[in-house]
């Protein structure tokens, strides 16, 4: 397997689950948040989340941040996931919104730019993924190797 191989397996693992595990930190209080995700075909993740959640409220503060995807249903020993330091943005214009809203589908609830905008208390924010590594399934030890997207 090949750092090709290896890339092209980070960007499935990306493309092929739903959720996300999102670290986020202010001052002395860290939390993580799992997160429905979908991502587009550059390095940028899309959720929606509350105003009022404690991850958000880490965002507005700090936008530094770190996800883990993963799919938990793989054998003890034979999971390989993604780990990534990233910045997170509350998309505020309509058209930033509407562009996201080509990526981030549900069917959980009807999205419109309106549903992210002014007094609603739900945002849409992007995750661009700075720093991204794989555990390596090279190796039967616990590694971690730098991988490159180009979702």
């Amino acid at each position: 397997m090949t750092i090709e191989d290896l890339n092209k397996l980070a960007v499935e693992i990306i493309h092929n689950n739903l959720y996300l595990s999102l670290a986020t930190c202010n001052d002395n209080e860290t939390w993580i948040a799992p997160l429905f995700y979908k991502s587009n075909n550059k390095n940028q993740l899309y959720f929606a989340s509350q105003l009022t959640s404690r991850h958000v409220q880490h965002i507005l503060k700090n936008p530094e941040a770190a996800v883990a995807i993963f799919d938990s249903h793989q054998k003890e020993g034979e999971g390989v996931g993604i780990q990534a330091h990233c910045l997170v943005n509350t998309l505020e214009s309509k058209p930033e919104i509407e562009e996201a809203l080509k990526y981030y589908k549900t069917d959980y609830w009807e999205l419109s730019p309106d549903k992210f905008m002014g007094n609603n208390t739900y945002r849409l924010f992007t995750i661009t993924l700075t720093e991204t590594y794989l555990n390596d399934p090279r190796v039967k030890e616990d590694r971690r190797v730098k991988v490159s997207l180009n979702l």
